[in-house]
């Protein structure tokens, strides 16, 4: 089953010559790996935001200000616990923020997602499953 992007961009994004530059939120425990997705989001001119997922403390405030902030939420499941996967989901749905629940998203996954984000096309199977 694919995932269609079928809301058009909004405030938050912004038109370059090229393409639409959207903001994507990635909700789990990316750690070490986060200064290789922000390269890949900005080769493809897209702005990317993390959050750990943790919802404890100010978690959740943080967690809310990330969802408004974004256009696209990418949340990891494998990683986050139910409750942080149920507030992302809610929040997101709240906001008009488009979601995209996945198990795991490596490197290869997101670099998947944002080529068809560039090209305006639906999800591929293997990103969103």
């Amino acid at each position: 089953m694919s995932v269609i992007i079928d809301k058009p961009f909004d405030s938050r994004s912004t038109v370059t010559d090229t393409c639409l530059v959207m903001r994507i939120g990635i909700i789990g425990g990316l750690g070490r790996t986060e200064p290789m997705f922000r390269k890949l989001a900005l080769h493809s001119q897209q702005t990317v935001e993390f959050h750990r997922g943790d919802v404890g403390g100010r978690g959740t405030a943080s967690l809310e200000a990330v969802v408004a902030r974004s256009e696209l939420l990418v949340v990891i499941t494998a990683v986050n616990s139910h409750g942080s996967v149920q507030l992302s989901r809610k929040l997101a749905k709240a906001k008009g923020v488009r979601r995209l629940l996945v198990r795991r998203l490596s490197l290869v996954r997101f670099a998947g997602l944002l080529q068809a984000l560039d090209a305006g096309t639906a999800i591929p199977e293997m990103i969103a499953s």
